[in-house]
């Protein structure tokens, strides 16, 4: 779930400025699907994780439902707090993309949780199938979930040890600061030495000055 922002965008040639999220509610799980699918998704087995990630966002639960019914003068003074100059003449409220939010046992507490983001699904064997649940992956996070499941479908393949030659000396070009031995993202083994180095080498590839 992202936090209420704006954003500038070219979209057709035309320039934009949009504003969002505002909360929303639905019980299908597809754009055409039914008012039925969230109650079909209740099973014996996740009911209990799912009353349970309720009472834990309960906060969170009564904002989303305060925004369903706000009104359009409630959600202009929404993005007045941030661009005091709005005029809701040129304003257009737009439904945007709709998602089925994940829950999933709390392996310390064995209680509900939310799952934000995006989470690779593979099948025990690695790399013969492979699935995303959650939010699409946008462009702070698609490079840390790319890697994740190149780790996931090649590198860790007990079927095909042979990905791991391929692969490995291809990401370290493409990422110097990424190595197999720890997670996508995780700095362990790099001084400040080479983080410096890193930073440098990144402004000259996008042409930007790094300080």
């Amino acid at each position: 779930m992202s936090m209420p922002h704006l954003d500038y965008r070219t979209i057709g040639g035309k320039e934009m400025l949009l504003f969002g999220p505002f909360g929303s509610i639905t019980l299908k799980f597809l754009r055409y699907g039914s008012v039925l699918d969230s109650l079909k998704a209740l099973k014996s087995h996740n009911i209990g994780s799912t009353v349970g990630a309720l009472s834990r966002n309960m906060s969170l639960a009564v904002m989303l439902m305060k925004d369903v019914f706000k009104s359009g003068r409630g959600k202009l003074a929404d993005i007045r707090h941030y661009y005091p100059e709005a005029d809701p003449e040129d304003w257009t409220l737009i439904p945007a993309g709709v998602r089925a939010q994940i829950i999933k046992k709390d392996p310390t507490t064995g209680k509900g949780m939310l799952q934000f983001g995006t989470e690779v699904i593979t099948n025990e064997d690695g790399g013969d199938i492979c699935g995303f649940l959650g939010a699409s992956p946008g462009a702070s996070t698609c490079v840390t979930i790319a890697l994740d499941t190149i780790e996931k479908c090649f590198l860790s393949n007990p079927n095909k040890p042979e990905f791991k030659g391929k692969w490995v000396p291809m990401l370290k070009e493409l990422i110097p600061g990424w190595s197999p031995d720890c997670a996508a993202g995780d700095m362990k083994g790099q001084t400040p030495e080479s983080i410096k180095k890193l930073y440098h080498d990144t402004g000259e590839a996008l042409k930007v000055n790094p300080k």
